[in-house]
């Protein structure tokens, strides 16, 4: 009957088990593999998830077990101990008592003498409950150690913010970004608009802040363009000033994934946490002006139902009265608004949008239909189309 048994083992490790050599995957795999060559039983298949939490079950190595399980390739699972299969004591429960069960699959659990070709354990329930309690202990220790960093000005992000370097949980300035920023606000009390600046940058061929951390990890950038909004995240971001904004979400529940935002008044400020980019008068100067700017274009009957027929983003109104990708589909290329408002029946049966004008207003007319997609190919047709 041994020598029916196809086994699986299974290891896992997680941070909340900490640099603890009897936790370690390698410890694992030598007592699982001691106890089935003790027993004759033959182990087909090792699945390893190294670095995730026992909370969570979506894990690659546990899922492939799992399909290995309903494929018929494996009828046991052996494990060191019952948290190394989790840490949430109702899905825990659920697999060791109702799926392993259902599926024929022997389930051994070595530390905690735990076999379900046994017979069901009473103390099982127990031990995944104590299992839980300890991933919610750790998980309340490290959100608490988090928060005291939080207060004491540190930085926690995996990533810094452009213009900065993580050091020693602290932000120091990266000689190139920084330059960036400081540029941009410099641009910005030039009077240059966000999409000017992104368009200059750009054609600088500067790397934007996503490509630039690919660039120093080593890895491939995505070529990604600055657009208006990656600019106006960086004018509006306190960091420049030495501010350090956090905790901004906060998850309800150690296992919940999804993170909710809190309110303004429970974040963590820390001023002069670190060395700033820019003065704090111009940063407040330069969030006026882009401030005043927003509210005192007027709004065309164009915006929000045009888009580019090139990438799909909303096409925004310039302050020069024409259409513009924020994406800069083709390096900025422009269509002007008043030959888009001249020629809308005409571009309306182009693009086979059927529609009777009679006596509604042109503002109405276009409220009638969803959105408008006017193609910015070099073949294109449409006459006024040209580039900066």
């Amino acid at each position: 009957i041994m020598n029916n048994y196809r086994a699986g083992i299974y290891l896992r490790l997680s941070k909340e088990d900490g640099a603890k050599e009897s936790s370690s995957i390698a410890s694992q795999r030598m007592v699982i593999e001691n106890f089935a060559s003790e027993r004759g039983y033959k182990i087909v298949r090792e699945f390893s998830d190294d670095g995730f939490s026992g909370t969570n079950f979506d894990r690659p190595a546990f899922n492939q077990m799992i399909k290995e399980v309903e494929k018929g390739q494996i009828n046991m699972i052996i494990v060191k101990d019952l948290s190394r299969l989790g840490r949430d004591y109702i899905m825990t429960g659920k697999y060791t008592e109702e799926y392993f069960p259902m599926m024929n699959v022997r389930f051994i659990a070595i530390n905690d003498s735990f076999d379900s070709e046994s017979g069901e354990s009473d103390l099982e329930p127990f031990r995944n409950v104590i299992n839980e309690m300890y991933a919610r202990d750790i998980s309340r220790k490290i959100r608490s150690s988090l928060y005291a960093k939080m207060k004491n000005g540190e930085f926690i992000g995996n990533f810094p913010p452009y213009g900065y370097r993580k050091e020693n949980h602290r932000l120091m300035l990266d000689e190139e970004s920084s330059q960036i920023v400081r540029e941009i606000y410099e641009e910005i009390l030039n009077g240059k608009s966000l999409a000017d600046i992104s368009i200059i940058l750009n054609n600088k061929r500067v790397l934007c802040p996503l490509d630039y951390r690919l660039q120093k990890l080593g890895k491939d950038i995505n070529n990604t363009k600055w657009t208006a909004q990656s600019i106006r995240k960086i004018v509006k971001n306190p960091v420049y000033i030495g501010r350090l904004v956090q905790g901004k979400t906060r998850k309800p529940s150690f296992k919940s994934k999804k993170s909710h935002l809190v309110n303004i008044d429970k974040l963590i400020i820390y001023e002069d946490a670190h060395p700033p980019i820019v003065a704090k008068d111009v940063f407040e100067i330069a969030n006026r002006v882009i401030s005043i700017r927003s509210t005192s274009q007027k709004r065309s009957a164009l915006s929000g139902i045009i888009t580019c027929g090139h990438c799909g983003k909303v096409l925004r109104i310039s302050r020069q009265k024409t259409l513009v990708c924020e994406n800069n589909c083709l390096e900025g290329a422009r269509i002007s608004e008043d030959y888009v408002l001249t020629n809308i029946n005409e571009l309306l049966v182009k693009h086979k949008i059927n529609y009777l004008f009679e006596d509604m207003s042109l503002v109405n007319k276009l409220k009638s239909f969803k959105t408008i997609t006017i193609s910015f190919d070099k073949q294109a047709e449409i006459m006024g189309f040209f580039r900066q």
